[in-house]
C-alpha cells in the first residue's frame, strides 16, 4: 500500500468520524419534528442514496448473491433493528438537549465491544482490558448513583451499536451492501408510517414548508456520506489508526454539547468522563503494545 493510499485513507477516515461527530447540528435543525418521524424519513432517503451508490459501483451482482443466502438475510433483519433503535435514541437525545449523554455512550462503545467479543466470540479478556472495562463500569455506576437513574441514553447507544457491530462482524456483507439491505428492511414500515401520518395531517413532510422537506430529504445524505467515507478509509488505513481516530466522534459531540448548546456539565459528569477517558487511554495503549508484541513474535517465527 502506497503512502498516498494511506494518506487518503486517513483523510476519508477523519472525514467520516468528524461528520458523525457534528451530526447533532443537523438534527437540531429538525428539532420540531418527532424523532420517530425523522427515523422513518432517514431510512427512506438513505436507501435512495445507497441504491444510487450501488448502481454507480455496479454491485448489483453482489446484492443478488446475498439475496440467495437466508442466513445473511436473517442477520440483516436483526442488525437493522439494532441500527434503527440506535438512530432513534440518538436523534431523540440530541433534540431533547442530551448531547453529552450521546458522547458518553460512544466513548463507552469500544470498551463494550471488548465484553461482547468475550461473551459471543470467545475472545480472551486481557488483564489491562479488564482494568479498562472495570473503570468504565465504575464511571457509569457513579453517574447512576449521583443522579438516581441509569444513563439509559448512553447505555442504549453503546449497547445497540455494540450489538449492531457484532452482527456485522459475524456477517459477510460489505459495508455499503449491508447498509443497503438494512435500510431496505426499515423502508417498508417507514413508508407506511409516513403515509399514515400525512393522511392524518400529523406528518411534517408537507406541512412545514420547503425547508423541512429539504432537511428531511437531506437525512439520506447525512447518513450515507460518512458511511461512504468510512468504507473508503477503512480499506487503506491501519487498524491502530482507525482505533484512535474513532474517538473524534464522541469528542466532537462532547464539545458541541458544552460549548455550543450549553448543556449542564456537573462535577459528576467531570468525574465520570475522566474515568471513561482514563479507561480508553489504558485500552488504547494496551492494544498498541499487544499488536506490537504480536508483530515482533511473528518476525521471530518467520524472519
Amino acid at each position: 500500500m502506497s503512502q498516498r493510499d494511506t494518506r487518503m485513507g486517513l483523510f476519508y477516515g477523519i472525514a467520516a468520524f468528524v461528520i458523525w461527530g457534528l451530526n447533532p447540528i443537523y438534527w437540531k435543525l429538525l428539532k420540531t419534528i418527532p424523532a420517530y418521524e425523522i427515523l422513518a424519513h432517514r431510512a427512506v432517503w438513505a436507501l435512495i442514496v445507497v441504491t444510487i451508490l450501488i448502481t454507480t459501483r455496479r454491485e448489483w451482482p453482489s446484492v443478488r448473491a446475498a439475496l440467495a443466502q437466508p442466513r445473511i438475510l436473517g442477520m440483516v433483519v436483526a442488525s437493522s433493528a439494532f441500527l434503527g433503535i440506535n438512530w432513534f435514541i440518538y436523534v431523540y437525545a440530541v433534540n431533547t438537549d442530551r448531547i453529552l449523554e450521546t458522547s458518553l455512550g460512544y466513548y463507552i462503545n469500544p470498551l463494550l465491544n471488548v465484553v461482547l467479543g468475550m461473551l459471543f466470540l470467545k475472545e480472551r479478556l486481557r488483564r489491562w482490558q479488564g482494568v479498562a472495562v472495570a473503570l468504565a463500569f465504575l464511571g457509569v455506576a457513579l453517574m447512576a448513583y449521583e443522579f438516581g437513574r441509569l444513563p439509559w441514553i448512553s447505555l442504549g447507544l453503546a449497547l445497540t451499536f455494540g450489538f449492531y457491530g457484532l452482527l456485522r462482524k459475524i456477517g459477510s456483507l460489505g459495508s455499503i451492501i449491508g447498509f443497503g439491505f438494512e435500510t431496505a428492511v426499515m423502508t417498508l414500515p417507514a413508508l407506511l408510517a409516513i403515509g399514515f401520518w400525512e393522511s392524518q395531517g400529523t406528518g411534517h413532510f408537507t406541512s412545514l414548508g420547503s425547508r423541512s422537506v429539504l432537511l428531511l430529504m437531506g437525512t439520506g445524505l447525512i447518513t450515507a456520506v460518512p458511511l461512504m467515507c468510512f468504507a473508503r478509509g477503512v480499506r487503506s488505513m491501519p487498524l491502530s489508526t482507525m482505533g484512535l481516530i474513532q474517538y473524534l466522534t464522541p469528542t466532537c459531540t462532547f464539545f458541541l454539547g458544552i460549548a455550543v448548546y450549553k448543556e449542564s456539565f456537573t462535577s459528576t459528569h467531570l468525574v465520570t468522563f475522566a474515568m471513561i477517558w482514563t479507561a480508553l487511554i489504558i485500552y488504547t495503549i494496551e492494544g498498541y503494545l499487544s499488536r506490537r508484541s504480536s508483530a515482533q513474535q511473528l518476525k521471530t517465527i518467520d524472519p
